[in-house]
Order: structure tokens, then C-alpha cells, then sequence
């Protein structure tokens, strides 16, 4: 009787849920697919837009106003000499490098110091934002634009205010260390803030860099990369910066803007007080706060993400350090949300209050759950010999038929606009990633997110170890430390 009555209880359990899971499937498809449709115009547009934007703005240094790369650096002795050497040969009229290394525990202090030919100075500015104690600033005897400053931990968020403190100018660009900038890349994010009106941040969207080749620390060559967990995110990037993020320009919908490529007006920054030392998904909570200064003031404003590449940057190849980046990654949407839960359903935030922070909500913190517990009804009917297939087809074409069109449908977009990949084994590869990415993959990142919420709730704010492998390099790469020259050719588009 006890089995009788649990499994009848199971079955209506099983009827009460599976009509709303599929509800929010198509739901949350369908609020995708609209995003997808908004992106496209600007993906075409991009390429027109970047023809005038070269022929009046670029190579003239006039009309664009001087910024600060800040570079936030813990433990990346191994790339970042590479990166260094790549921004000091960036088109742009007239820029600083502030490197900040936050208490590394490998070489990156002594390759700085050494290869850059390092003097310590007094510091000659105000300290805006308090922050961890700083060992010592230190000068470039080659290049008068470098500044590299040596702390105490804090933290990626510590180290990024410790920069904002010491850049010299109105705008900066918080710029991850293993981040590759294209070389008119920042020319690209300046554009924008002087050509669209009232603009605050730009985010730009990121490439893959693994198994590229590069010289002189530029890339000279997109290549796909050889291991399949690489691929495999070369196609969830696609979806999720075209209508994750391009899609919400229309309707000022961002509210992420990635740490490995952020510009912001400075001011805007200082008046939210800097990044937030106690998360770990700063650039998220940054951008939503942000969203909250500029509406409570009542300041015309917008945060903006450009469709074309202007960075390049190296993805996970262990699935473990994989899953410290998805977990980690959720819990930062967790806390960003969680802190400005004030703004949700809120008219007074405009479009962010209404639809675009709910949405996060629902559609981004809550879907792994959703989705668990699809999958958990599936198993549990196929255990008790249940089986609802009318139920298990709709599913399945809800979660992972929707997915495998819209992500289909991201990556031909970006393939006829950017054109990154060019050979037929390149695209072929794609196509079966965009298959094998609901078969494994996305499980395992249901896993990753649900166990993200789970470390959040503990108070687990650790960070958790990410290595590198370094970046490709060409056979004629310059690695004696030669000076920085800019006579290297520009890569069209993206590249």
C-alpha cells in the first residue's frame, strides 16, 4: 500500500510538473530567439560601420581622448610578457599600461621587472579607493607608458581599484592578463563611446585564443582549436555573446560587461564606489550597479556590447579548472543578484527592473534547477515504468531542440559576418559541436552551475586555481625581448 500510494504520488507530481517545465522552456526559448533576431542587424551593420568608422576616426589621434589598461595579474608569469608586449604595438593614439599584480605566487613580479627593465617610483596620485597594501610602484626604463604595481592579495576586484587609483585618465580598460586585444581593438570600444550618445561601459565580444598563432604578441592566425573542450566552448561563446549580450543593446537590456574586456568612463566607476573586493563575479556586480546609480540619479546612460572580436582570450582544457571557471562563474550571478534584488519587478529601473533582471533570474540563476529536475522526472518515470514519451519528445524539443537551433543559427551568423574560421574541416567541426554540447557537455554544466549555488550558499567566495598553458607562438616569434615596433600588419576584421 506505502509503494501504491508513493507511486501515485510520484505520478502527479510527475503531471503537475512536466506542463510547467515545458512552459518554461519554450518560454525562455522564445525570449532567446527574440534576442537572436535583434542581434542580426547589428552583426551586418558592424562590418558598414567599421568601414566609415576607419575612414573619419581611425589613424586620426585627435578625436580620440587618452585611457588606462589596467591588467589585474595573479600567477601569470607564463603569458604575461606576451600580453604586455602585444598592448604596448596597440593602434591608439595615446594610452598607459598599468600591470597589477596581486600578490602572485609564481614568477610574474620577476618578469615584469626584468623584462621591462623596472624602476621603483613614488606613487603621485590620490588613493580613491582603499585597497590592499601596495609593495611598490615601478616604471619602465623602455616604455614611459608602463606602470607596474606590486601588492598585497586582495583579490582580482582589489587589484583592478588599485589601477583605477593610479590611471592617469578619464576612461580605462580592465583587461583580464590572458587577454589578447586585437590590435585596433581598442580603437573599436573607443568609437563606440564617442559615436553612440551617453555611453558608460563597453564590453566587447571575445575569441577564443587557444592553438592560434601569434607573433610578436599579436595574432597572426586564427586557428580551431585542437582539443575538443576548446571547441566546444568556440560554440557556446558564439550564442552567448550574440544574443546574451548584443541582443540587450536595442533594448538596454546589459547587464554584464565580461572582465576580460570592459571599458568604462572612470567618473561613473568612482561614483559606485570601484569594483566590490568580496565576489567573486565583480564585473557582473559592477555593471548592475551601475544600472542602479545611473537610474536612481536619473542620469541618460547606456551599457553597450559590440558584436565584432576586439580581444582574444585562452579557455579552459581541463574539465576541472573548467568547472571552477561554471561554478565560479554562477556564483557571481548569484551574488550580483542577490545584492541588487531591490531592482527586481522595480518600474523605477526601466527595462532592467522589469524584464532584463527578472529574466536573469529565472531564465539564468534558475535554469540549471529547471532543467535538473526535467531530467530527474525522465529517470524517475523510466525507473518506475512510466514513461510519459509525449512528455520525454516535448522536453527534449523544448530544452535541447531549441538549443541546438539557436545555437546553429549563432554560430552561421557569426561565421557570414566575422568569417573567423575559414576552412570546411573548421565548420565541420562546429556542427558537430553544436550536437555533442547538449549530449554531455551541458550536463556537466547543469552540475557545475547547480553546484556553484550550492558553494554560494556556504559562503564559499574562493576563487579557485586557473592555469594556463601559455599562448601559441610561430616560429619566427620574437622572444628575446626586442623593442616593440609598429610595423606590424593589421588584421582585417576580427583577427
Amino acid at each position: 500500500m506505502d509503494f501504491e500510494y508513493f507511486l501515485l504520488r510520484f505520478i502527479q507530481i510527475v503531471n503537475d510538473f512536466s506542463f510547467i517545465i515545458i512552459i518554461y522552456f519554450i518560454g525562455l526559448n522564445s525570449i532567446y530567439m527574440l534576442l537572436l533576431l535583434l542581434s542580426i542587424p547589428q552583426v551586418f551593420f558592424r562590418n558598414k560601420e567599421l568601414e566609415i568608422e576607419r575612414e573619419h576616426l581611425f589613424g586620426r589621434e585627435k578625436p580620440f581622448p587618452p585611457i588606462t589598461i589596467i591588467v589585474p595579474a595573479y600567477n601569470e608569469g607564463i603569458t604575461i610578457y606576451d600580453s604586455v608586449k602585444q598592448m604596448l604595438k596597440l593602434d591608439y593614439g595615446h594610452y598607459e599600461i598599468i600591470v597589477v599584480n596581486d600578490g602572485s605566487k609564481d614568477n610574474t613580479s620577476e618578469v615584469m621587472r626584468e623584462k621591462f627593465e623596472m624602476y621603483l617610483v613614488p606613487p603621485a596620485f590620490p588613493v580613491n579607493i582603499p585597497t590592499e597594501k601596495v609593495r611598490g610602484y615601478f616604471k619602465s626604463k623602455k616604455y614611459d607608458n608602463l606602470l607596474f604595481i606590486d601588492k598585497e592579495n586582495g583579490g582580482k576586484a582589489d587589484a583592478l581599484n588599485c589601477g583605477i587609483n593610479a590611471s592617469k585618465f578619464a576612461y580605462f580598460l580592465a583587461l583580464d592578463a590572458d587577454t589578447l586585444i586585437a590590435k585596433d581593438g581598442l580603437l573599436r570600444a573607443m568609437t563606440t563611446l564617442l559615436v553612440e550618445k551617453d555611453v558608460v561601459a563597453v564590453g566587447g565580444t571575445i575569441g577564443v585564443i587557444n592553438d592560434c598563432t601569434f607573433k610578436n604578441g599579436v595574432v597572426s592566425k586564427v586557428n580551431f582549436p585542437k582539443s575538443m573542450l576548446a571547441g566546444i566552448q568556440i560554440v557556446e561563446y558564439m550564442r552567448a555573446y550574440l544574443f546574451g549580450r548584443v541582443g540587450w543593446n536595442y533594448i538596454g537590456g546589459n547587464m554584464i560587461i565580461s572582465g576580460a574586456f570592459g571599458l568604462f568612463d572612470k567618473q561613473t566607476v568612482l561614483e559606485c564606489g570601484g569594483y566590490l573586493a568580496d565576489t567573486v563575479g565583480e564585473d557582473m556586480e559592477l555593471t548592475v550597479r551601475i544600472h542602479h546609480n545611473e537610474k536612481i540619479r536619473g542620469n541618460p546612460y547606456k551599457v553597450y556590447c559590440l558584436p565584432d572580436t576586439v580581444a582574444w582570450t585562452e579557455v579552459p582544457e581541463d574539465i576541472n579548472v573548467l568547472a571552477r571557471q561554471r561554478e565560479r562563474w554562477h556564483r557571481g550571478l548569484l551574488d550580483a543578484l542577490y545584492r541588487h534584488k531591490g531592482m527586481a519587478f522595480n518600474p523605477r529601473y526601466g527595462v532592467i527592473g522589469t524584464f532584463a533582471f527578472p529574466f536573469f533570474i529565472f531564465g539564468e540563476l534558475l535554469s540549471p534547477f529547471i532543467e535538473f529536475l526535467g531530467w530527474m522526472i525522465f529517470i524517475g518515470a523510466l525507473v518506475f515504468n512510466i514513461v510519459d514519451y509525449n512528455f520525454f519528445a516535448l522536453f527534449f524539443v523544448a530544452s535541447v531542440g531549441f538549443s541546438l537551433i539557436l545555437t546553429t543559427t549563432s554560430m552561421l551568423l557569426t561565421q557570414v559576418s566575422l568569417g573567423q574560421y575559414h576552412t570546411k574541416v573548421d565548420f565541420l567541426k562546429m556542427i558537430i559541436y553544436v550536437i555533442l554540447e547538449n549530449f554531455g557537455y551541458r550536463q556537466l554544466t547543469l552540475i557545475w552551475r547547480l553546484k556553484g549555488f550550492y558553494k554560494y550558499l556556504i559562503g564559499d567566495k574562493t576563487w579557485g586555481e586557473m592555469t594556463r598553458t601559455g599562448f601559441a607562438k610561430s616560429e619566427d616569434d620574437d622572444d628575446d625581448g626586442d623593442e616593440v615596433d609598429d610595423v606590424q600588419n593589421r588584421l582585417e576584421g576580427n583577427a
